[in-house]
Order: structure tokens, then C-alpha cells, then sequence
């Protein structure tokens, strides 16, 4: 066990991985740095007591679970990597925050998000690339010092240390999932220190410890054959880098006071040009990248731990020193972001270990970019862009308390680093290279193994938990809600893009509260069975597209509005209800759409008759089951439309007093009933709210059956052509009447 000592009053537990890491002090306030939570197999990770968490903190892995029983803000980035967070007491974050996807169990507790901002993204775009996740990995028998993969992303390319067994170049075919090892070449007692794919073909080249140390070969595909092209022998080569048109190879060594330059064509080297380092130095396996414009090549030194970076530009016909920055410490790697002035830095000293510079072409000067600095501390032995330039990994020495290998995003609005995942496997990270394509990373360690991962998307899982918003959230992430959840906006909105879905779990209900929630189409708010409860309290809820809602069932509590020039298909079985003293608007444009997939007419309930659909300039289709309004209060605020089926009816009432839907018209709107029959079955005469010029519009070919007297006292009813009246016993028209063509009245139907 490892204790450490009380600085500024701080508490700090660490024990090893197969036990809980609990931070923080019951009884001292203490200001902490970024915490790092390994997956344990006994008692709980824990924030606790009276810590200040300022710079976050990050779970290892999905498997990582960390209890959440402390009294002040969150800030900074929370990496949970999937894992889980577990509240015991209330949360909240503070800004700047940023947020991955994982699980957070509330056990009823609440989570705040911060107020001091204009929006919210959820989880943060640092995140979208997400959870690293292992596919394979395989002993390739010696400690691997660089990795490459080809130029369409179909083999990778090992170069390894001559001590072990097995030949020090491997081949390996990439099956999508998995190495899959093809070819060889042994080179005796000399490491490969670094090699790398040519851009667009198959040559590779190498640098050797010894013989012949630089060296180009051949894979051919065909075969699973490598040959060797050319070689030059020009000392102890560290590091090779292709130019990105593949015409020009540049090489550094562990002791030269030159940088070389080689023209390569079909793999054979030309004529050598060589850039002055003015004196002897050292360069380290990763220390050669060039620009993306190919003009420029970055040169990272060791110089004995006093290190420079230095920039060399090719002119076509000499290969130049044009500028140079003393890092202070050795630099283990170099990498050119690409399409960018910017260059990564992986660095020996035990602070701040990774670091970004930038190349000004025009004044030729470097300057280092301190605000992307994250304050690590081990040793980053090399550092790869992927090619968006969005991402950098940094392969580090073996770290008790983090990651081996870190993902990075870069956020170019503040020219800021954010670690967004990683992984650990306890050894030296010597070696990393991305994918082409961006979405596989393979590494390779002092034990011998080599790592291929992609990255998964998971999704946000909520359990009890309330979730309050402090600003507008954008989400960009699946969520899934167990238990009882409430999500509740402050009165902003929540803006779910083309990827999120809200997912209301088994037996789970979601309370959505002073919110207006946008983006909403397809099927991507949702129940994944009929056991699932949405509810929605003073909610405006709107659909850019058509929405189905399939299982489960809603709940319109206060007031909810929809709106959106979309529909709204009800198919699910269940029975949704709209609460006492409780509207549900649906405004202009928007069309409600009922077909349950049961036969049944009346799944939407009132609770009793202060329950109101208002219908503000909208349209309600019913399908093949009809649809009965029973109960509440229908409310048509201006000109709004009914279709149903040729063969089922919409139907007021169903002759029961106690079941009457009383309909409340405002003056100069129209009810216009579109397509289809209206079944009016309202028992009580004064259901039809009279104060107001209230007007029924019949279209063409539509039909009214009376069932009961219809009063709607200074109304009136107008009947286009075509459209067919039925008066059943009792069933009365009181009204002006007025006709716009021939209809047909007929009685006792």
C-alpha cells in the first residue's frame, strides 16, 4: 500500500489494482489534481468528503466503478470511459466541464450541470471517437519499437529489438478484427529501431542498429514475400520518415552531426542530401514527421537531456535548417498534426511530457502552444496523429496510476488538449501508429505484445438519477434510462442530433420537465418495451421529421406542446393520458396521427374533463381502429382538420354522460373534418361550448352521423358538396346551417 503525505491538508489513498482508490478526507478540504480510477475486483473506487476535484477525473475502463460522496463541484474533463459513477450523495459540475459517455447510477440524487454557459454539448465532442477497446493482441517474442501500417490499411508492419526470440521485422495481415502474421525477416543482433510504409506502395523503410543500416524492401502481396531493394550503411539509424509524396526519405541517427535526405524511386535510394545539425547529436526512434505540404521536416534531439526541436526545409536542392526551439529535455518523438502548422511533442522530463509547438512559415519561428498542456508527468515515447489531425496518441512508459496509451482530442476553437480514453496494459509503450482511415490503433510494448484496438460507441446509461440543466444541451450520444429518472431543462433546450436516441429502458420511467426538447424524429425518443413511461411536464417537444412511437406509454402533465410541420405516429398498444389540469397543444402544422397496432379507439385518455387537447392549427388522422375522444375537453383554438379511415369513424362520445367530451371552439375557427366520418355521440346538449361563433366544416364526401342532438348555438355548420348528414333518433342539428353544394340529409340512418 502506498500513503501519501498530508500537503495542504490532502489525503490521498492509493492501494494497487486489485483494491479501491479513495480520494479524498472527511474532515480536511483539499484541492485535487486529476484522478485516475483503476478497475478493482474488491470494495469501491470513492470521491469523497470535502476534495475539490478541479481537473476531473477518469475511470479506467467499462469495467470501472466509482462512488460519488463528496460536497463540492466537479470541473474539468470526466472521462468515464464507460464505466460507472455511482452518486451517494447530490452532484453537480461547474465550468469548464466536459463529460464521456458511461453509466451513472443515482440512487435518487440529482446531477447539476453548470449555468455559466451558452450551451452544453453531451457528452462533449472530445468524446465522439470514444472508448478504446481491445480486438486483439499477440506475442511477437521481442520488445516492439515501431509500428506502420500500409497504405490501405490492410498490413501492419512490426519493427522490433534484436534480444527474443523471432525475426526482427513482421508482417502482419489486418483482418479487420485481428493480426494475422504473414511474413518476416530476420536481421541477426541489430533492432529495428524504425520503419515505416511508403505512402502509396509497398516498399518500407527501415533503420537498423547495425550492418547496413538503412535499408528499403519489398512486400509482395501476391506472395507474402519481402525482398530487399536497397541499403546504404551510414551509422546507427534511429528514425525514417517518408515524405508524403513517398519521392524523398529523410534519416536520422543515434550519433552524426547530419540529418539525410534521400530521393527514392520504386524503392532504390538516390543521391544522398544532407542537413547540417551543426554539431554531433542524437536522434530518437520517433523524431522524424514532415508537413503535410511535404516543405518542411520536424527533427526532434536528445542532446543529453537539454533537447531541441528543429525544422529543416527541402528547397529541391538543399536540405536546410530554418528554425529551432530548446525544449529544455530529451525529445523522444516528433509528430506534424496534419494540415496544420502544429507539432506534437513526446517528451522524457517527468512534467509535462506532452506538448504542442507551432511553425510560424512565415517568420520561421516556433512557439509553444501552453495552453495544451495536461500536465503529465510520465514519459511520452511517441505521439501519432490520427489523419483528421482531431486525435493524438501518446504511448508512455508504464504508469501505476494511468494509462499506457492516452487518446487526446484536439480542440481547435482554444487551441486546447483533452484526454478522451486509454489503456493500460502495464508495460513500456515504445511504439503507435493509427490507421488511415482513422478508426484503428495499433501499439507495440517492452513485453513483447502487440495491440490492435478500435473504438466502440456506448451509450450514456442513467439509473435514478435527476438531471438538471443549467444551459442548452446538445446531445450526440444514445441514452438510456432505468428506474425512475427525471431530466429537467431549467427551461432550456435540449437538442438531440441525427445519432442520440432517448431510450426508456424495462420497467423504466423518464420524466421530462421544463425543457423543450428538439431533433425529434424517426423513432429516436422511445420505450424498448410496453413496460416503459414517458412523461412530459411543461414540455415543448419539437419534430423536425416524422416520429413513430411504437411501445410504451406517454404521460402530458401541465402543459405540453407539439409542434413541427411533421406527424406523429401513435402505434403502440398502450394507453397514454393526458393529466388533470393538464393540456396537450398540438400547433400549427403538426398532424397526430392514431393507429394503434391493437384495435382500440380510445388508447389517449383524459383524466377527467379539465384534461384538454387543444388543437392550434393542427391536423388528427385516425387509421383502421377509428378514434373516440371521451372525457376532457377538446379545444380547437383556430383552424384545424380531422381525417379517418373510409371505414372508421372519429367519434365524440359514446352516449354516456359520464363520458362526454365537451368541445370548446374559438371564435372564427373552423373544425374541418377532412376525410372520413364524425360519429357525434355526446349525451349532454350543452357539451358543445355555445359562447362563440363556433363553425363544423363538412368537406367533400365527408359524413356527419348524429347519435345525439348537436347544439352549437350561434354557430355554424357548413357542408360542401357532396357531404352526407345522418341523423339517428334523437339526433338533432341546432344551428345555422349554411351550404356550399349539394349534400344529402338523410334520417333514422
Amino acid at each position: 500500500m502506498k500513503v501519501a503525505t498530508f500537503l495542504n491538508l490532502f489525503l490521498l489513498i492509493t492501494v494497487n489494482s486489485l483494491q479501491a482508490t479513495i480520494i479524498g478526507s472527511d474532515i480536511s478540504v483539499a484541492r485535487q489534481t486529476r484522478a485516475f480510477f483503476k478497475r478493482v475486483t474488491s470494495d469501491s473506487n470513492k470521491l469523497q468528503g470535502f476534495s475539490v476535484f478541479e481537473q476531473g477525473f477518469v475511470l479506467e475502463n467499462p469495467n470501472t466503478i466509482a462512488k460519488f460522496d463528496a460536497f463540492f463541484p466537479i470541473r474539468g474533463d470526466v472521462v468515464l470511459n464507460g464505466g460507472t459513477l455511482e452518486l451517494l450523495n447530490d452532484l453537480s459540475f461547474s465550468n469548464p466541464f466536459r463529460i464521456g459517455v458511461g453509466s451513472i447510477y443515482g440512487n435518487g440524487y440529482s446531477l447539476g450541470f453548470p449555468h455559466n454557459i451558452s450551451y452544453l454539448d453531451f457528452p462533449s465532442i472530445y468524446y465522439i471517437k470514444l472508448i478504446v477497446n481491445l480486438i486483439d493482441s499477440v506475442n511477437v517474442g521481442k520488445d516492439v519499437y515501431s509500428v506502420s501500417w500500409n497504405y490501405d490499411d490492410t498490413y501492419i508492419a512490426l519493427g522490433l529489438k534484436a534480444s527474443g526470440v523471432g525475426a526482427e521485422l513482421q508482417i502482419y495481415q489486418f483482418t479487420g478484427s485481428a493480426y494475422s502474421f504473414v511474413a518476416q525477416q530476420d536481421f541477426g543482433f541489430d533492432s529495428i529501431n524504425s520503419l515505416e510504409w511508403h505512402p502509396s506502395s509497398d516498399y518500407i523503410a527501415i533503420a537498423l542498429s547495425g550492418g547496413a543500416e538503412l535499408q528499403t524492401w519489398f512486400f509482395n502481396r501476391s506472395t507474402n514475400q519481402l525482398s530487399m531493394v536497397d541499403s546504404a550503411t551510414i551509422g546507427n539509424s534511429r528514425a525514417v520518415a517518408w515524405r508524403p509524396d513517398g519521392a524523398y526519405l529523410a534519416v536520422g541517427e543515434r550519433s552524426d552531426s547530419y540529418i539525410y535526405l534521400y530521393p527514392v524511386t520504386n524503392g532504390l535510394l538516390g543521391s544522398v542530401i544532407p542537413g547540417s545539425l551543426g554539431q554531433t547529436q542524437e536522434v530518437l526512434n520517433s523524431d522524424l514527421s514532415w508537413s503535410s505540404d511535404g516543405r518542411y521536416c520536424a527533427v526532434g534531439l536528445k542532446n543529453n537531456n537539454f533537447g531541441e526541436l528543429r525544422i529543416f526545409k527541402y528547397d529541391g536542392n538543399t536540405f536546410t535548417q530554418v528554425s529551432s526551439a530548446s525544449i529544455g529535455v530529451n525529445v523522444n518523438s516528433v509528430a506534424w498534426r496534419p494540415n496544420s502548422s502544429l507539432i506534437a511533442l513526446g517528451l522524457s522530463s517527468n512534467t509535462e511530457t506532452l506538448r504542442m509547438y507551432q511553425f510560424n512559415t512565415t517568420t520561421n519561428q516556433l512557439s509553444e502552444l501552453t495552453q495544451t498542456r495536461v500536465g503529465l508527468k510520465n514519459q511520452v515515447l511517441h505521439a501519432a496523429w490520427d489523419s483528421s489531425g482531431i486525435y493524438v496518441a501518446a504511448a508512455k512508459e508504464y504508469a501505476a496510476q494511468g494509462y499506457e496509451v492516452e487518446i487526446y482530442y484536439f480542440d481547435e476553437s482554444d487551441t486546447s488538449l483533452h484526454l478522451v480514453s486509454g489503456y493500460s496494459s502495464d508495460a513500456y509503450k515504445r511504439a503507435v501508429g493509427w490507421a488511415h482511415s482513422g478508426a484503428y490503433l495499433a501499439t507495440g510494448d517492452d513485453n513483447s505484445m502487440a495491440y490492435l484496438f478500435n473504438f466502440t460507441n456506448v451509450p450514456f446509461v442513467f439509473k435514478d438519477l435527476k438531471l438538471y440543466f443549467g444551459s442548452e444541451v446538445r446531445g450526440h450520444a444514445d441514452i438510456h434510462f432505468q428506474g425512475n429518472c427525471t431530466v429537467n431543462g431549467s427551461g432550456n433546450i435540449f437538442k438531440l442530433d441525427a445519432s442520440t436516441n432517448l431510450i426508456i429502458d424495462p420497467n423504466a420511467t423518464l420524466l421530462l420537465e421544463d425543457i423543450q426538447l428538439k431533433g425529434i424524429h424517426g423513432s429516436n425518443v422511445r420505450c424498448i418495451d410496453n413496460t416503459g413511461i414517458i412523461q412530459l411536464r411543461n414540455v415543448t417537444w419539437v419534430q423536425d421529421a416524422d416520429f413513430t412511437f411504437t411501445q410504451g406509454a406517454f404521460e402530458f402533465i401541465d402543459d405540453v406542446t407539439m409542434k413541427g410541420d411533421a406527424r406523429f405516429l401513435y402505434s403502440s398498444s398502450q394507453t397514454s393520458t393526458i393529466a388533470t389540469k393538464s393540456q396537450l397543444a398540438l400547433e400549427y402544422g403538426f398532424t397526430f396521427s392514431y393507429d394503434p397496432s391493437i384495435t382500440h379507439t380510445h388508447l389517449i385518455e383524459y383524466a377527467d374533463r379539465s384534461s384538454v387537447l387543444a388543437l392550434n392549427g393542427a391536423t388528427i388522422e385516425s387509421g383502421k381502429s377509428g378514434m373516440a375522444f371521451l372525457d376532457g375537453t377538446l379545444r380547437v383554438m383556430r383552424d384545424s382538420f380531422l381525417f379517418s379511415d373510409p371505414y372508421k369513424a372519429i367519434m365524440i362520445g359514446n352516449l354516456d354522460v359520464s363520458r362526454d367530451c365537451y368541445i370548446d371552439v374559438y371564435s372564427g375557427a373552423h373544425l374541418r373534418v377532412m376525410q372520413g366520418a364524425l360519429h357525434y355521440k355526446n349525451a349532454d346538449p350543452l357539451s358543445w361550448n355555445q359562447k362563440s361563433y363556433d363553425i363544423l366544416h363538412m368537406e367533400k364526401d365527408t359524413e356527419l352521423v348524429l347519435h345525439s342532438a348537436l347544439n352549437i348555438g350561434n354557430g355554424t355548420f357548413y357542408f360542401n358538396k357532396g357531404a352526407l348528414i345522418y341523423r339517428l333518433l334523437g339526433g338533432d342539428l341546432i344551428g345555422k346551417v349554411h351550404a356550399e353544394g349539394p349534400f344529402t340529409f338523410e334520417y333514422e340512418r
